[in-house]
């Protein structure tokens, strides 16, 4: 049977063909594959990424006792730096305290006894010179520097033919070549006091412990 369509052209319906339709779906499915490819492998990398990181904290715990050892002997270190300084001090001062503290029990005269010898540091004032940083001048400048001293206190009683002063042991100490080459006095002080009931006077000398006990000037 043969069917004629009458109607003029432009009232005739339009076949659509479905090509553009399978051409987006396909373009939708490639890009679905596409983002599904790219997942795939972030994910991937992320595993990798985790695991290298897995592996990574695991060698740092193990390191961990190393590194704990390592801080431990940089601390030992520094502790023996400074006992070695101190060390290297004291051998620099060249002072033998045995032969010092003999010293002044030969200095002192009869009347005189010690309840106290002591090393301190004590504050004094010195003037040095630095660069004023707006004339680039040297000026004279005030500084407070810690100077090491020794101390020595204890008591002097009068007796016949002595007197409660402290002057002898003082100007023994300062005659005295091999104990004045080490130290020399800076301070004295005395005052009325007694002692087991007996008036006496205690007295405090100060030395200065000259650096490397190098001859008086």
């Amino acid at each position: 049977m043969i069917t004629v369509n009458l109607l003029p052209y432009h009232l005739r319906p339009v076949k659509r063909t479905p090509v553009p339709y399978i051409l987006a779906v396909l373009a939708f499915i490639i890009a679905l594959a596409a983002m599904a490819s790219m997942t795939v492998a972030t994910q991937a990398r992320i595993m990798t990424k985790r695991g290298e990181l897995d592996r990574y904290a695991k060698r740092l715990q193990e390191l961990q006792t190393v590194v704990n050892e390592s801080k431990r002997l940089t601390a030992l270190e520094e502790e023996l730096a400074v006992k070695i300084t101190t060390i290297n001090e004291i051998i620099q001062a060249r002072i033998l305290w045995s032969r010092q503290l003999w010293n002044l029990d030969r200095l002192a005269p009869e009347n005189f006894w010690y309840s106290g010898i002591k090393v301190a540091k004590k504050p004094y004032t010195e003037q040095v010179m630095v660069i004023d940083p707006n004339t680039k001048k040297q000026v004279s400048k005030e500084v407070t520097v810690q100077k090491p001293m020794l101390q020595v206190s204890g008591y002097v009683v009068a007796t016949q033919g002595s007197t409660s002063d402290v002057s002898p042991l003082a100007l023994a100490t300062e005659q005295d070549p091999e104990f004045s080459s080490l130290f020399q006095l800076d301070t004295s002080s005395l005052k009325d006091t007694d002692f087991e009931g007996q008036p006496v006077k205690s007295f405090t000398l100060e030395y200065f412990i000259r650096p490397g006990g190098e001859e008086k000037p």
